[in-house]
């Protein structure tokens, strides 16, 4: 039997911000103008290459409208890999697309 290997508190946090920005429609710049953060900042963090403060993680938590618990949860890990991940954030820029073309019609 094949055992699960565990993930590390960096890389259940880097996951759980991306996914929370994902589910809350928003890019990587607009979650880093909403916390006071670079983009660059936001994508290391995303990709567990950066450490973080509990001042960082309360701001992104902040601007995610999550709790600091919610970050730190081996729970919301999500389960879904990275090409999941990147379709998923293809989708909603494709969405962003349509949306910006759609003019209300006239009554």
């Amino acid at each position: 039997m094949r055992q699960q290997k565990k993930t590390t508190l960096k890389q259940n946090v880097s996951q759980n911000i991306r996914s929370f920005r994902l589910e809350s429609g928003l890019t990587q710049q607009q979650l880093a103008d909403e916390a006071g953060f670079q983009v660059s900042y936001i994508a290391r963090l995303e990709g567990t290459d950066q450490n973080l403060s509990l001042d960082v993680l309360e701001r992104i938590a902040h601007a995610l409208d999550r709790e600091i618990s919610e970050l730190v949860s081996q729970k919301n890990v999500a389960l879904t890999s990275k090409k999941t991940m990147a379709m998923f954030e293809q989708a909603i820029n494709l969405l962003r697309v349509v949306q910006s073309r759609i003019r209300p019609m006239d009554d």
